[in-house]
């Protein structure tokens, strides 16, 4: 009876823990550096705020804006949740910092170098960054503000505008492209939600492309189960992949019940799939009883209690 119990609270738990309802905002405005998936959020439930503030996107300069793709936002949430209806799922968030001055004069130095380290502040690490043109003239101010606008054609545009006594004098102008050459897996074929990925269906490739985010698939770990679709050549990444299960639906495997310290076994028919520690339901091949039991490896069904 208490393992019932125990069964129950554990279902729940999973529930709450691993089932997400999210809806996403348009746009955000945040004062802080650092953008969680707490701050695109409108709407959530089935998880905690403390979690999705411990949700990471990007790292966002004063006086920024960047455009956060959905499906890099739902990747991130995949590591706390199994299970996520989200709205959109699709597109991109606009986030803006809000401006902030920087109190002090700016030289052309100082400005490419803020350029380029703002930049690759919200790149991959193996990203790089070269200034391809500067435009305008550095006129006498006390204060500057920086806005950096990402063009989606591997070149950002940055900005920055010049005040004396809170009026603008001028701009100063840097345009920065990135490259970030990054070795991914492409889908060799149309890759449909639930099937299985083995090595043959994946093309090793190397693309430019920043605004990637993934880890890539190592080939040991294969096969594997698809959790969204693929169309041919789009990239792969290990976050769309799920272990194959330790027991599939309609797998006979022996299980055990124990009745006053003494094991009985016979054989079940299992009804859903499942991995190691999983309760899964299964049947009884003599009986015909639906059961519930904890996989164990084997694969063995240790049965807890039946389905009334």
């Amino acid at each position: 009876m208490i393992r019932k119990i125990l069964i129950v609270i554990f279902c729940l738990v999973l529930s709450t823990v691993f089932s997400v309802s999210i809806e996403f905002l348009l746009q955000s405005t945040v004062t802080t550096n650092v953008v969680t998936v707490f701050d695109v959020a409108a709407t959530f439930t089935g998880i905690d705020e403390t979690i999705l503030k411990d949700l990471k996107l990007v790292y966002l300069p004063d006086n920024a804006s960047y455009d956060i793709d959905v499906r890099y936002i739902l990747m991130e949430l995949s590591k706390v949740a199994t299970d996520i209806i989200a709205t959109p799922t699709s597109g991109t968030i606009w986030v803006s910092n809000v401006k902030e001055l920087y109190p002090s004069t700016l030289t052309e130095d100082l400005a490419q170098e803020i350029a380029i380290q703002t930049i690759l502040s919200k790149l991959p690490p193996e990203a790089e960054a070269t200034i391809t043109t500067v435009e305008g003239t550095i006129t006498r101010h006390d204060k500057f503000s920086v806005n950096v606008i990402d063009t989606k054609t591997n070149t950002y545009f940055v900005r920055f505008s010049l005040l004396k006594e809170e009026m603008p004098v001028g701009y100063y102008d840097v345009t920065v492209y990135v490259k970030n050459i990054k070795r991914v897996f492409l889908a060799a074929r149309k890759i449909n939600y639930g099937e299985i990925v083995t090595e043959k269906d994946l093309i090793p490739s190397e693309i430019n492309d920043y605004s990637l985010f993934g880890t890539v698939v190592d080939l040991s770990e294969l096969p594997m189960i698809a959790k969204k679709d693929f169309e041919v050549g789009e990239p792969v990444f290990r976050e769309y992949l799920q272990p194959l299960p330790y027991v599939v639906k309609g797998q006979i495997v022996e299980g055990y019940v124990k009745i006053n310290n003494i094991v009985v076994k016979t054989k079940y028919m299992v009804l859903e799939n499942g991995n190691l520690g999983d309760a899964i339901k299964a049947e009884n091949m003599k009986t015909k009883e639906k059961v519930v039991g904890i996989v164990e490896e084997g694969p063995l069904l240790h049965v807890i209690y039946k389905i009334k």
